[in-house]
C-alpha cells in the first residue's frame, strides 16, 4: 500500500467516525461541510458546502507584524534629517500606519537586519520589536514585553540614511496583543 492510499484510508476512517457520531450533516457550517466523496471515493470536506445562506464572506482579519520600529521625533530627526516626516505606505488595522521608510537594525554580534519597517505615528520613545529568530541572529537577548514597555530591555543600533541611533534599552519581543 502506498503512502497516498494510506492517507486516504485514514481520512476516510476518521470522517466516517466523525459523521457516524454526529450525524451525516451535523458539521455543515458557514465555512466547511461534508461534501461526499471525491473521485477516488474518499469522503471529504468542501468550502461553503452545506451553507444554506450561500454566504462565504465571513472573514477574520489578522495582522501579523513580526519585526518593526517605532520612533520618537528626536531619533527620526537624527536618522532622516531635521523635520523629516514619515510617508504613509498603508494604514494598519489597528491605529497607525506602516511607513515607506525602513531602517537597518544592528545587534551586539555586528549582524544586521535591513529594511525593517517603521510604524507611525511617532511615539514618545523609540523601540524595536523583533522575532525570537531575529534576536538570535543579532545577538540580542530581548525580553518578551508589552509594546512600549522597554525599561531595562536590550540595546541595539538603528542605522538610517542620515545617521545612527543607539537604543540603550528599546529592543523587545512583543507580547501577543490585540487592539
Amino acid at each position: 500500500m502506498d503512502a497516498e492510499q494510506l492517507i486516504r484510508d485514514v481520512v476516510k476512517n476518521v470522517l466516517e467516525k466523525l459523521l457516524g457520531e454526529r450525524g451525516p450533516m451535523a458539521q455543515a457550517g458557514a465555512s466547511q461541510a461534508y461534501a461526499g466523496q471525491d473521485k477516488s471515493g474518499t469522503p471529504g470536506f468542501a468550502p461553503g458546502a452545506g451553507n444554506s445562506s450561500g454566504r462565504n464572506d465571513r472573514k477574520i482579519v489578522c495582522g501579523v507584524s513580526v519585526r518593526h520600529i517605532h520612533l520618537c521625533r528626536e531619533d527620526l530627526d537624527i536618522l532622516f534629517g531635521k523635520g523629516y516626516e514619515l510617508n504613509v505606505l498603508r494604514d494598519l488595522y489597528n491605529p497607525g500606519f506602516a511607513s515607506k521608510e525602513t531602517l537597518t537594525v544592528v545587534g551586539p554580534k555586528l549582524n544586521a537586519i535591513q529594511n525593517v519597517r517603521i510604524l507611525g505615528p511617532l511615539r514618545s520613545k523609540s523601540q524595536v520589536e523583533l522575532a525570537k529568530t531575529d534576536c538570535i541572529a543579532l545577538g540580542i537577548d530581548a525580553p518578551v514585553r508589552a509594546s512600549g514597555d522597554t525599561a531595562g530591555s536590550s540595546s541595539c543600533v538603528l542605522v538610517g540614511p542620515k545617521g545612527a541611533v543607539v537604543l540603550k534599552d528599546g529592543a523587545i519581543r512583543a507580547n501577543r496583543h490585540c487592539i
